[in-house]
């Protein structure tokens, strides 16, 4: 059976089914129309992207947030002030200094050097022997020739010179003494300071009559206190650190002492320990018929300049 022709203008071409059921086009035509282009955007509008989901671990708005900081070991967490710390952050707390460090330093430092102090130590022990042979012989003829002498008055005169001669000596031998004292000192700062140290070191004393007058100071406040039991230790306590400010600081008695009482306050525990172990093993090498002071003092000075060298940083003194 040919084809029918269907109804229409003659000649026409096909036209394309209608949506059915009434329903418009994609773009809202009538049924039955043909297409219509869609409605332009407002004015002043662009079109905007189509909205993108957020992937995964991704927050909305397409950022992605930076992981957490974790505060670190021992710190606490907190958000940063204007000077870039967090809040909360502290500095830790710098470890005190230890007396017992300072006996094990102060050893090491010696065996590096026993030569050193050991002959600096002879050398103003020679210098004390032949002061006082001098100092001796000098009184001994003095009271010889007195003794010769017919008159009274000249008998007294001499005797008198034999007594103010040994209070003399005496107190010749208590300043060598001290600028002894001073010069291992003085080689003791030398080494904790990492500085070569020689002999020499030993009599090249800074500051020397501002650490001979706080030598003496001390000297005098504890013969003055020696008939109590505690103060002459107390005067130790609070001047242990004098010399060591006179000779590194150049300081003048009353700076040095003032200083000296300011650390030891700062550091009481520490400053007891190495003085008792220091009297403990000055008493060892005295028991060794005296020559271990050979050894026993200079690492006892050792000590205490390794603790005043690690105190004067970090102890406020001035």
């Amino acid at each position: 059976m040919s084809d029918q022709q269907q109804p229409g203008t003659p000649g026409e071409p096909h036209q394309p089914e209608q949506p059915t059921y009434g329903q418009p086009d994609q773009f809202g035509g009538a049924p039955g129309q043909p297409p219509q282009a869609p409605p332009p955007p407002p004015p002043g509008t662009g079109t905007p992207p189509p909205p993108q989901q957020p992937g995964y671990g991704q927050q909305p708005g397409g950022a992605t947030p930076p992981p957490p900081q974790q505060p670190g070991y021992a710190q606490p967490a907190g958000q940063a002030h204007p000077g870039g710390a967090p809040q909360g952050q502290y500095a830790p707390v710098p470890t005190e200094p230890q007396a017992t460090d300072g006996f094990k330093w102060g050893w090491e430092a010696f065996k590096a050097n026993w030569s050193t102090f050991v002959l600096g130590q002879l050398a103003w022990a020679a210098i004390v022997v032949v002061v006082t042979v001098i100092w001796v012989a000098l009184l001994s003829a003095i009271g010889v020739f007195g003794s010769g002498v017919g008159g009274e008055a000249q008998a007294m005169a001499f005797a008198s010179a034999g007594v103010f001669g040994t209070i003399l000596m005496v107190l010749v031998a208590f300043i060598v003494g001290i600028f002894a004292a001073a010069g291992v000192a003085n080689a003791s700062l030398r080494t904790v300071r990492g500085e070569s140290v020689s002999v020499a070191d030993f009599f090249k004393i800074p500051n020397p009559v501002q650490v001979g007058l706080v030598a003496v100071a001390l000297g005098l406040a504890s013969s003055l206190l020696s008939w109590t039991f505690v103060l002459p230790l107390a005067v130790l306590f609070f001047g242990v650190y004098a010399v060591y400010f006179a000779l590194d600081k150049k300081q003048g008695v009353v700076d040095a002492i003032t200083s000296s009482v300011k650390m030891a306050l700062a550091t009481p525990a520490q400053t007891i320990l190495v003085l008792l172990l220091g009297m403990v093993a000055n008493a060892i090498g005295s028991a060794l018929c005296g020559v271990g002071t050979l050894v026993s003092a200079p690492v006892v000075v050792l000590a205490v300049s390794w603790l005043y060298h690690q105190n004067v940083g970090r102890v406020q003194t001035s």
